[in-house]
C-alpha cells in the first residue's frame, strides 16, 4: 500500500455553501482549523454576521487537510438543513 503524504499548502480559507473554513498557523507550528456559518438572516441585527462551528488545533498537516473537508461537509449540512426550514 502506497502512503500519500499531505500537500505542502494548506488553503487558508475554504468557501463553502452557508459559509466557510479557515486555516491559521499558531506561532508554536501547530494549525488551527476554525469553521464559519454565515447567518444572512439574523434575528437581532440588521446585517448578516458569522457564527463558529468547529475549533480545534492540529500539528498534523494531514489532519488539518481531513478537518477543512469534515468541516466544510458540516457547514454545508447546516446550512442545507437551514434553507429547508
Amino acid at each position: 500500500m502506497q502512503t500519500v503524504s499531505a500537500p505542502s499548502t494548506i488553503p487558508p480559507y475554504t468557501p463553502c455553501p452557508g459559509g466557510f473554513i479557515t486555516v491559521q498557523t499558531l506561532d508554536d507550528g501547530r494549525l488551527m482549523v476554525e469553521s464559519w456559518r454565515i447567518n444572512s438572516a439574523p434575528y437581532d441585527s440588521l446585517q448578516p454576521y458569522t457564527e463558529p462551528v468547529h475549533h480545534c488545533i492540529t500539528s498534523d498537516r494531514a489532519e488539518a487537510l481531513r478537518l477543512v473537508g469534515e468541516f466544510t461537509a458540516d457547514i454545508a449540512r447546516i446550512n442545507s438543513r437551514l434553507i429547508a426550514t
